[in-house]
């Protein structure tokens, strides 16, 4: 299938993985966010979402935003990468803001890009499956670019730690809409939500870069607003000067 040259991907890789600390220490003790490890002692976590934005993105289109912090890991991890590409953040300041910063990287060097949105902690068994769904996605966003699409995953246990989403009526091209969202509910409530047809969150999604950011200045239009202030002062580099340390601080 031809890659639309409007498609970029943005891998999230900036989080400390804090919950799995305990589990992904190194020989010296220092706790290693999860993107970085590998899960069954192959390629890292972040090594195998860099190739599942390349199976949908053309290549000089795939974006990872990091923490500043991580630096010893992913200068290493993203070699290949262009380093315009690397958007890195000073801090973390949660998921919003660490999509919000390379997104307004995206819109400026494309303002009709389609973004795919890839976290950087998933192991898929069938990636020609999630390969193939993301493909028919970006399609369905070629052609109502007002659309957000979320990946859901069919359940298999009622695991509390993970996030639901609801699904409400199937519009004309059968995809449901979302009616709500349930995060980390309990183990009964979670055997609710699957026997009422729930999935699981994948957080992956794709959308017109347009609708995303109109999406965030309807709910934090104070911090788009400061945040496209600090990259114009800074110049839009990649990685944060002083305008985006302060925004962050």
């Amino acid at each position: 299938m031809t890659i639309s040259a409007n498609i970029w991907s943005i891998v999230l890789a900036a989080g400390h993985g804090t919950r799995l600390r305990s589990l992904t220490a190194d020989a010296n003790g220092v706790s290693v966010p999860k993107q970085f490890c590998s899960l069954c002692g192959g390629s890292t976590l972040l090594r195998d979402a860099l190739r599942r934005a390349a199976a949908v993105t053309p290549p000089l289109r795939v974006c990872a935003v990091v923490a500043e912090q991580h630096g010893p890991w992913w200068s290493r991890e993203l070699a290949d990468l262009p380093s315009t590409n690397i958007i890195v953040q000073p801090a973390n300041r949660g998921t919003a803001n660490g999509i919000l910063l390379p997104l307004l990287h995206i819109a400026r060097r494309d303002p009709n890009a389609t973004i795919v949105l890839l976290p950087s902690d998933h192991h898929v068994q069938d990636e020609c499956t999630l390969t193939s769904t993301l493909q028919a996605a970006t399609q369905q966003i070629d052609g109502a670019r007002e659309r957000i699409i979320l990946l859901g995953i069919s359940p298999d246990e009622p695991d509390p730690e993970l996030g639901y989403i609801v699904p409400g009526a199937a519009d004309d091209r059968g995809m449901r809409t979302v009616e709500r969202f349930v995060e980390k509910p309990s183990a009964a409530v979670a055997q609710e939500l699957i026997r009422r047809g729930a999935l699981w969150n994948s957080f992956i999604l794709t959308a017109a870069a347009r609708t995303l950011l109109r999406l965030f200045e309807r709910k934090i239009p104070d911090i788009v607003a400061g945040m496209r202030r600090a990259l114009q002062r800074d110049r839009y580099t990649a990685r944060g000067a002083a305008a985006v340390a302060a925004q962050y601080a």
